[in-house]
């Protein structure tokens, strides 16, 4: 039976970033996952070109509350795809008037392939982002939903399990249409397991390449921001760059599903929201979730995470 791992990821992107891989530990042959997200976001202020925290003038801010729906399917042990659609609900207050905004904002398409085994798993992906949101212009009135851009990203996943605890780093590099910035994405987390429970640490964000068309006149970038979104970058920003941390814990539930609760904190940006994102997911996963085998006494590098059989409700994997 092959070992399997898996690591729930909260949503990476306050922009139209990829979610990345469901399963970046590995695949497992005809396995598939479900999960739900929901999450808040508010700001009230922004990180300017320089890095500075700058709060928004007159009292304005934006709320937006996210749901996104996300499933994964392993057609190998090496092989796998994932989709995901995105539903934003947008509330920004510009100068004491409130636009509202709600709708499907993107969808995203991916696969991704287990390349190399050994010190470090190597899994590289490639994601496209397909915006259902129009490309905001100076007709806009409402809050906007997202950029309005197609992503494309190419991403390199590098993971080690340990036997309580898996370390997963990416990179790469995504190219946005409507001559927007193109940028680098990374991020490194840890997640331990113990039992029914887990808890994942880690720090994520882009580093923009400066190539946006408005890069040395961003007037008409502003006009917008400033009209509908209260002078919030969270969405059509120029050259945007953001890291933030994360941290969530979770537990396993009826051994199919798990439920987990998290936080992101932005840490620094330039041209980027400062704020909070609170987040809960709900998953399901076709094959048995995983959980540290007490009964097992093999050498640390060698068993991590592995699928929990002590329970009576013992499942049979499905056939390649």
């Amino acid at each position: 039976m092959a070992r399997i791992f898996f690591l729930t990821l909260p949503l990476l992107i306050f922009f139209t970033d990829s979610l990345g891989l469901a399963n970046p530990y590995g695949f497992s042959a005809t396995a598939f996952k479900l999960s739900l997200e929901s999450s808040y976001f508010n700001t009230k202020a922004n990180y300017d070109p320089n890095g500075n925290s700058v709060n928004l003038i007159n009292g304005n801010q934006v709320t937006e509350m996210r749901f996104n729906l996300s499933g994964s399917y392993d057609f190998t042990d090496r092989i796998g795809a994932f989709a995901n659609v995105i539903f934003n609900n947008e509330n920004a207050v510009s100068s004491g008037v409130n636009r509202m905004n709600g709708g499907f904002a993107q969808g995203t398409a991916g696969v991704g392939a287990l390349v190399y085994t050994g010190f470090v798993n190597i899994v590289p992906e490639a994601s496209l982002v397909v915006p259902f949101s129009p490309a905001p212009d100076l007709t806009t009135t409402n809050a906007l939903l997202g950029d309005g851009a197609f992503v494309g990203t190419g991403k390199i996943n590098l993971t080690r399990s340990f036997k309580y605890f898996g370390l997963w780093g990416y990179a790469g590099y995504s190219y946005l249409s409507n001559g927007l910035s193109s940028y680098i994405p990374f991020g490194f987390k840890i997640h331990g397991a113990w039992s029914s429970f887990f808890a994942d640490i880690g720090l994520h964000g882009i580093s923009s390449l400066s190539t946006d068309q408005n890069g040395s006149n961003y007037f008409v970038r502003q006009l917008i921001t400033n009209f509908v979104d209260g002078g919030s970058l969270i969405y059509n920003a120029t050259n945007p760059s953001w890291l933030d941390l994360d941290f969530d814990l979770g537990a396993r539930v009826f051994r199919n599903y798990q439920i987990s609760a998290g936080v992101e904190p932005t840490l620094s940006g330039q041209n980027a929201p400062q704020g909070t994102r609170f987040l809960v997911t709900l998953s399901y996963n076709s094959w048995p979730l995983h959980s540290r085998n007490t009964n097992d006494s093999s050498s640390d590098t060698d068993q991590g995470f592995r699928v929990d059989t002590d329970s009576e409700d013992i499942q049979t994997k499905p056939a390649k």
